[in-house]
């Protein structure tokens, strides 16, 4: 025997622990396979089903998407057969396989981890029929299953004379069905399981942290007439069953393996007596720098401690707690295309930006993150999701650089807009018309605070076909969460809050579409209006401190619009916090907190003018969401590019002030405006 006879050798085993008299759990351990994995039969059975058939002869170059296990099981049939063997693996997977794979001699080309198994798929059919190579496709050819219809199948039969249930991932589909079909002959009860995130549960498809498992869509030659249910784990719990499973028998699996075991359990719950199968397809070994041992689950976490733990901000290289700034413009390959962690050109990704990316898709419970040079390359790389010809509706009072953009810039290039008065949402159905593609909302909305409901805004543009857009600057992710209402995207001034220090220019993009996240780091990439990694490290410095500069901000809000509203020179106040403020219940059922943004009305631009001159804390400048309080006429300064007779319809008058609160002391601001207020009677 030599070492590729090996293949298909492995034990049969009793979990004496997770038995008892009653009801015996028996695993296949398939990390014994020379390979380490149950997907040395699939490699071994497709080369040389090809050869047989003769679609690859010696010298031939075989192609593969795979997060690993199959590539390394074709990678040794590849060797045993003289074949070259190429490899299509996206990012983020054990990074032990992949080296794996490479001592065994097959060429890796690493795919974005952004379009999944799905992408890698594309890739390496186009390697194939770009290079005349000979593509495998695991996912779809019908050797699949048979590899283990005739191999583990009547391995698991011959060794245990009566089965009751199996209980297996089904992941490409090919073992659960090859498996069940053999055992069906027996009145084998046939039980998939599979982690939360995966489509075959009917649920919606997410990001899970179990391997091996989880299908983005139904495996097409899993019949689902051999399915008897499906049972789904969470990845706490297969995790928790990998610790379980090496302490109490001395078995070192990977975390699917954990999750089969999971499934077994539930069924053992449900019944007094009977035999259940199950299969360990791999070993923990090839997830050690996944720290399989170490897996502490998704914790929910208080939105302070977010602002410290959310996304990915621990360097991977050095450990370096503070995130580096990788001040690079290209990185080199270990081979060609063979990126290094997926890196290329900082255009197209750096290790800095990808981390404030990771950090504002958490916060904003989004999967993709996007970080521009500012705040208007953000909004006009969402614009840049339209055609020529194409319509968006916007709330009528949108910021002054936004209806510059679109009114002076995109209107050039084909794309209509409407200005709405979103405070009632309904009224945008009278503007909705075949071309319209967009409904793009702020809110509350700058400079006037007017609330727009989210949760119909995001019905509205379902019903419709639009991609719905809000623009989150003033709330910041720490008060208000746009995607959990059912918005596409939600967009930041990272200016703002979010850098927090008057320090940075920036602009953020989050989604949780899968489609326009892709369509959104093409436009970044083309465009190439990215954001350096030195203002990368200014945000992500910048958010750790978002929760506590906001709750003193607001706390600073409440006192200012007291005094502002019981003093004689102030004609009107606006904010979303006051009871009488247009959709005030709407904005408490949507946000968690108020923004730091007040506007209040004085008699003309002189009054406004001269009281601003009174002032010592409140620094005259545009912007706002910085540590200092800011204080600014709109009419004259942020909306100067609006015409006044727009600005007139909106209620922009020439009095009106605009005041953005820092985290001073409250006393010290309610006082200093006061004072500079009072100036306006004498």
């Amino acid at each position: 025997m030599i070492t590729y006879d090996l293949i298909g050798q492995t034990p049969l085993v009793l979990l004496e622990s997770f038995s008892d008299e009653h009801v015996q759990i028996y695993a296949k351990l398939e990390q014994f396979n020379p390979g380490g994995s149950i997907k040395d039969r699939l490699g071994k059975y497709l080369v040389e089903t090809a050869l047989k058939e003769k679609r690859i002869v010696k010298g031939d170059t075989i192609v593969e998407a795979t997060a690993g296990n199959t590539g390394i099981g074709l990678a040794m049939a590849a060797n045993r057969y003289h074949l070259k063997c190429v490899i299509f693996a996206p990012e983020g997977f054990s990074e032990e396989k992949i080296s794996i794979m490479r001592v065994l001699g097959a060429e890796i080309k690493r795919t974005p981890k952004s379009k999944g198994m799905i992408g890698a798929q594309k890739e390496a059919r186009h390697y194939a029929e770009k290079y005349d190579a000979v593509y495998m496709n695991q996912f779809e050819t019908e050797h699949n299953p048979e590899a283990y219809t005739h191999t583990l199948g009547k391995e698991i039969t011959e060794a245990l004379p009566h089965i009751d249930y199996f209980v297996a991932g089904a992941g490409s589909g090919g073992t659960f069905t090859g498996v069940a079909k053999h055992l069906q002959q027996f009145n084998v009860k046939n039980i998939i399981v599979e982690p939360e995130g995966s489509v075959l549960n009917g649920g919606k498809a997410h990001a899970h942290d179990i391997e091996g498992i989880g299908s983005e869509k139904w495996p097409v030659f899993l019949e689902k007439s051999i399915v008897d249910d499906i049972i789904t784990v969470s990845d706490n719990q297969g995790f928790e069953n990998v610790k379980r499973l090496a302490k109490q028998e001395g078995l070192l699996v990977g975390s699917s393996s954990g999750a089969a075991l999971q499934g077994a359990l539930d069924i053992k719950r449900r019944i007094d007596k009977g035999i259940i199968v199950t299969i360990f397809p791999d070993g923990s070994d090839r997830y050690m720098s996944k720290k399989i041992f170490e897996y502490k689950g998704e914790i929910i976490m208080k939105k302070k401690t977010q602002m410290i733990h959310g996304g990915h901000t621990t360097d991977d290289f050095t450990g370096a707690v503070t995130t580096p700034i990788y001040q690079t413009s290209t990185y080199l390959q270990d081979d060609i295309g063979d990126l290094r962690q997926g890196y290329e050109y900082s255009r197209t990704a750096n290790p800095t930006r990808t981390s404030i990316e990771s950090v504002i898709a958490n916060l904003e419970n989004g999967k993709h993150g996007f970080a521009f040079g500012s705040g208007m390359a953000a909004i006009s790389a969402v614009i840049m999701l339209l055609d020529k010809g194409d319509h968006l509706i916007l709330n009528s009072d949108v910021y002054g650089g936004t209806y510059r953009a679109l009114t002076k810039v995109f209107a050039r290039f084909g794309i209509d807009v409407d200005f709405v008065d979103t405070t009632n949402i309904e009224n945008v159905k009278d503007y909705i018309k075949p071309e319209t593609k967009m409904l793009y909302i702020e809110t509350p909305s700058n400079p006037l605070l007017r609330v727009t409901d989210i949760r119909r805004a995001a019905e509205i543009a379902k019903e419709n076909h639009l991609i719905s857009v809000v623009d989150n600057t003033f709330m910041t992710p720490y008060y208000q969460n746009p995607l959990d209402f059912g918005i596409d995207i939600v967009l930041h001034s990272a200016t703002k809050y979010i850098g927090g220090h008057s320090d940075v220019v920036a602009g953020l993009v989050a989604t949780s579409n899968d489609e326009l996240g892709e369509r959104l780091a093409f436009i970044s990439n083309s465009t190439g209006g990215v954001l350096g990694p030195q203002d990368s490290y200014l945000l992500i410095r910048g958010i750790k401190t978002l929760g506590l500069r906001m709750e003193q901000i607001n706390r600073n809000v409440e006192g200012i619009v007291k005094m502002l509203q019981e003093h004689p020179s102030v004609q009107q106040v606006f904010h979303p916090s006051i009871e009488s403020h247009l959709n005030h219940d709407i904005h408490i059922a949507q946000a968690s907190g108020h923004t730091g943004v007040v506007a209040f009305e004085v008699k003309d631009t002189e009054a406004a003018k001269q009281l601003i001159r009174e002032t010592h804390y409140f620094t005259l400048a545009e912007s706002l969401g910085a540590v200092e309080s800011l204080i600014s006429v709109p009419a004259l300064m942020t909306h100067a590019s609006i015409p006044a007779d727009v600005r007139a319809k909106e209620g922009i008058t020439d009095g009106l002030v605009r005041l953005s609160i820092g985290i001073e002391d409250t006393e010290d601001l309610v006082q200093d405006l006061k004072q500079a207020i009072d100036t306006l009677n004498k």
